[in-house]
């Protein structure tokens, strides 16, 4: 028997050279969860994009990844 590995490789690009790269990425078995963290433009914002993509991303790859959750529930 033959198993097949799929290799993940990201390559984030921040929307202003100024400013760190909000976007994330996340995986598990048979999953791949990419979220948009919209860049942060207000000086002094309490709450950056990245912060909003990282709950966002670890809470619908902790719902997709469930067996017994269907997919379409997961990202609702």
């Amino acid at each position: 028997m033959r198993s097949s590995t799929l290799k993940i490789t990201t390559a984030p690009r921040a929307g202003s050279p100024h400013v760190a790269c909000e976007d994330r990425v996340r995986t598990a078995p048979g999953l791949v969860v990419v979220v948009d963290g919209v860049t942060t433009v207000a000086d002094g914002a309490e709450v950056l994009g990245g912060t909003y993509a990282d709950v966002l991303g670890g809470e619908v790859l902790t719902l997709a990844s469930d067996p017994h959750i269907d997919l379409r529930t997961a990202l609702a």
